[in-house]
């Protein structure tokens, strides 16, 4: 009788500790691996190192980004992928802009730099914010290797 009551608990204690890890691990994540409020870049075209010329006067002007985002900010949110050289945003940068996004989908986005001086891109900074921009959800930075000529 001890036995079975012994193996009756030990079996309830087993299948809630179970559930619990279930719940846990299906937390704040998805199965590729992004995180909520965050991106998985899936391509950085041209590879890094690369030299480019400036924005719309060439055919390799621009660097592509191909990526998956989940959002779980119940008003959605804005990405953006900026270029940075020497930690500060890009003197003469473009990026695309961003609408508002919500659950899960793919983008693909441009960087470059308008006609100016030379400038060395050896950052790309991910940033996603609410919809009014008022609070930074993530922030975080890629690092590459971009001359624009």
């Amino acid at each position: 009788m001890k036995t079975n009551v012994y193996r009756l608990l030990h079996s309830a204690s087993t299948m809630v500790w179970l559930a619990g890890l279930l719940v846990i691990t299906s937390c704040g994540s998805d199965s590729e691996g992004i995180t909520a409020n965050d991106i998985a870049i899936n391509e950085i075209s041209p590879e890094s190192p690369a030299d480019l010329v400036f924005y719309e006067t060439g055919q390799n002007d621009r660097v592509v980004i191909k990526y998956d985002y989940i959002i779980s900010h119940e008003e959605g949110a804005r990405i953006w992928v900026q270029p940075f050289s020497n930690g500060s945003i890009s003197e003469g940068y473009i990026y695309s802009s961003s609408s508002i996004f919500k659950g899960k989908g793919s983008r693909s986005v441009l960087v470059s730099i308008d006609a100016g001086a030379e400038t060395k891109v050896d950052q790309l900074r991910i940033k996603i914010t609410n919809p009014d921009q008022s609070l930074d959800l993530t922030e975080r930075f890629v690092d590459v290797d971009y001359t624009f000529k």
